[in-house]
Parts: C-alpha cells; structure tokens; sequence
C-alpha cells in the first residue's frame, strides 16, 4: 500500500510527541536507575582514541 508523502510526515510528527512523553512509570524507573548509580561508564575499545584538549596552543582547531 502506497501512503502519500504529506501523511507520512504527519504520522511520523504523531510518532515523535508520542514517543518523547514521559509517563509516571518511567519517572519512577529513572529515579531508581539514580539510585543505583545510574548508566554505567561506556567500554573502551581498541578503535577508542583520546582527543587532546590543548586549545590554548591551537591545536585541534576544528576537531572535537
């Protein structure tokens, strides 16, 4: 089934306020996630490279 363009665009805007409320239950979730500390700190990997933040020299002007 073929759906015209401007109806996609409507429901994807529909989809997107959707999505982004927030109910009492994931507050709730949230608060207890804080408690436990929250998101746990990322993996480094091999491919992970640090990125110098020496900006007075000017260096990495441009790159962030």
């Amino acid at each position: 089934m073929k759906v015209p363009k401007a109806v996609r665009e409507w429901l994807s805007k529909i989809g997107t306020k959707g999505g982004s409320r927030t109910s009492p239950a994931k507050a709730a979730a949230v608060r207890e996630n804080g408690k436990l500390g929250g998101r746990p700190p990322g993996k480094k990997s091999e491919t992970t490279r640090e990125v110098s933040t020496d900006t007075k020299r000017g260096r990495n002007k441009g790159r962030h």
